[in-house]
């Protein structure tokens, strides 16, 4: 009786004990949840406010980018007696116009250069390029239209508005060229000179015993016959000039 007694309070303080660990590891649990859900919502509200301004900043660069073009194109809207209800609508309009069609433009560009890349046999010129780039902004600003039901605009406009784009899309893509250009012309400027300086010494001490430069690069590439000639021609006058006309 008295071990019944006995195993009946050892299994009552086991049940209380596991009852015990089992509230504390729930409320643990609970506790950890709601911190991480108190934590996944401040992240999501982050994210939030990120993809807000990232997408304001996008639309701010667009707008200021394209505003010059939107200028002439809300003038020939205007001044051609096209339809549209008020200003706020055109606005909105030739804003998407710009935006939509940047997309697609990145698009084609992407597919031909996809394609070129693929197809090494395959040339597309800057007349294939410009004719799908023509449709494809065609395609946008009728389709527009057909959406904006409070603008009508006519297929002359239309072309007109297409072209121009076309022509703007052609000289910013040529400026950014020259500019890519340049800089590559002028990293390519800065490497010729760049030598071993043991080797520019031997070069400069050359030249101060009287030694012609073009003999000068004669001897120098027969003793270091691993370096470009090139090179050693651009460093070897680099030095004569500077010989030639010293600076004080």
């Amino acid at each position: 009786m008295i071990k019944l007694e006995v195993e009946t309070k050892t299994e009552k303080a086991g049940y209380s004990y596991a009852v015990a660990d089992f509230m504390r590891n729930n409320c643990y649990n609970l506790t950890k949840t709601s911190v991480g859900g108190e934590e996944l919502w401040r992240l999501e509200s982050i994210l939030v406010k990120n993809f807000f301004l990232s997408t304001s900043l996008l639309m701010t660069v667009v707008l200021f980018l394209f505003l010059p073009l939107m200028v002439i194109y809300a003038l020939i809207i205007h001044f051609t007696g096209q339809y549209y209800e008020n200003l706020i609508y055109l606005i909105l309009f030739l804003f998407l116009l710009c935006l939509i069609d940047m997309g697609v433009g990145t698009i084609i560009d992407s597919f031909l250069h996809a394609v070129t890349d693929i197809y090494k046999d395959i040339f597309v010129n800057k007349l294939i390029a410009s004719i799908l780039t023509f449709a494809g902004s065609y395609i946008v600003i009728s389709a527009l239209d057909y959406f904006f039901t409070l603008i009508d605009l006519s297929t002359t406009v239309k072309i007109i508005i297409i072209s121009i784009h076309l022509v703007a899309s052609l000289l910013f893509d040529k400026i950014d060229q020259s500019v890519d250009g340049k800089n590559e012309t002028d990293e390519t400027d800065s490497d010729i000179y760049q030598i071993d300086p043991m080797i520019k010494n031997e070069i400069a001490s050359l030249l101060k015993s009287e030694i012609n430069w073009v003999e000068c690069v004669k001897i120098i590439k027969d003793k270091h016959p691993d370096i470009p000639k090139e090179r050693i021609v651009a460093v070897t006058r680099k030095l004569h000039m500077e010989n030639k006309n010293p600076s004080f």
